[in-house]
């Protein structure tokens, strides 16, 4: 799956289109055949169930059967993907308020699933990269004074310090990523940050993509972060 995921968008075509032919001619080919697709990019996922779903429907009524499932490995369990399970950026952000909340899941994969999902948020929110997100006047001015120069500071430090694969890293051939310059504490404490000011630039959004009940969480972490200057702005828990 990594060729395909780094592939650009014609020649992902082509090559979905070379796996689809090749699985139609395995699974059309012997009815006792079985294949096993492992991937960690979801969309690659998404995009050869269509073509399963494909085979699947046309051998119907002959004696050859195409069932598949899908099923994802996390935190060392596999379990079935179900409905609810098929967004991945809601995947991910929920992970990060478990993790902010109780510190549970993979600490050395969190800071790219942080990264990933700002990143997602910047670009489709603002068309801003997270290094400038932070930055920007414009989209800063629904924050208080304090919580600008907060959340400025945070934001450039976990660009600098993250997991990017950034020229800096590439021409000094040092990746040291997340986990090596935070502790636990400290990453947990990022994922909270990184929620408040999501949250902060647009409540609804956040909400839509969190358990019931997450919001209580996210409200007393903006308060924790500067007691003095956010007390009287308290968001108001619907």
């Amino acid at each position: 799956d990594d060729p395909v995921s780094s592939f650009d968008f014609e020649n992902r075509i082509g090559v979905q289109s070379l796996l689809r032919w090749k699985l139609g001619q395995v699974l059309e080919g012997c009815a006792t055949s079985k294949v096993l697709i492992m991937t960690h990019d979801i969309s690659t996922a998404f995009d050869l169930e269509k073509g399963l779903q494909e085979i699947r429907d046309r051998l119907k009524g002959t004696p050859k059967v195409a069932d598949f499932k899908l099923w994802r490995l996390e935190d060392c369990v596999v379990s079935q993907l179900t409905n609810e399970q098929r967004n991945e950026y809601t995947l991910l952000l929920a992970r990060i308020f478990e993790y902010a909340k109780t510190g549970a899941g993979d600490g050395l994969s969190i800071g790219n699933i942080m990264r990933r999902v700002l990143e997602a948020f910047a670009t489709f929110s603002y068309k801003k990269g997270i290094d400038t997100i932070s930055a920007d006047d414009t989209i800063l001015a629904v924050l208080s004074v304090a919580q600008r120069e907060y959340f400025r500071n945070l934001m450039y430090r976990l660009v600098l310090h993250g997991e990017s694969h950034s020229m800096e890293h590439i021409q000094s051939l040092k990746d040291y990523g997340f986990s090596a310059f935070l502790s636990d504490d400290e990453k947990k404490r990022t994922a909270r940050d990184i929620l408040c000011f999501m949250y902060l630039l647009n409540k609804n959004h956040v909400l839509a993509h969190l358990p019931t009940g997450a919001e209580s969480d996210i409200v007393s972490w903006i308060v924790s972060i500067s007691p003095a200057a956010t007390a009287q702005e308290e968001p108001a828990v619907v």
